[in-house]
């Protein structure tokens, strides 16, 4: 029953998708074409790309360096925390 429910209701969508096309393929076919539009291409120089490329490539490094940094700058401040620590802490914890 579900299948023969679905098989009408894709049938119907077909039929619909079809007079659909067929209404609006006569109004598509009378509309002109502007031949300036497809004329008219945007000329890419290569200097223009490499210059982008370039900026791009410089940010990338400088955010990266500045990354490295920043991290490097946790890393020591990470051994500092941990050289804060003497070898009896624990001991000293638990007496109170």
């Amino acid at each position: 029953m579900l299948e023969i429910v679905a098989k009408i209701i894709l049938a119907g969508s077909i039929l619909g998708m079809g007079a659909i096309a067929v209404q609006k393929i006569p109004v598509l076919t009378n509309l002109p074409i502007e031949k300036e539009k497809l004329k008219k291409k945007r000329k890419i120089s290569w200097s223009s790309i490499s210059n982008t490329i370039k900026r791009r490539i410089k940010f990338s490094l400088s955010f990266l360096r500045n990354r490295f940094l920043s991290l490097k700058k946790f890393k020591d401040n990470s051994k500092e925390k941990e050289n804060k620590f003497s070898d009896d802490y624990w001991n000293k914890i638990r007496k109170g």
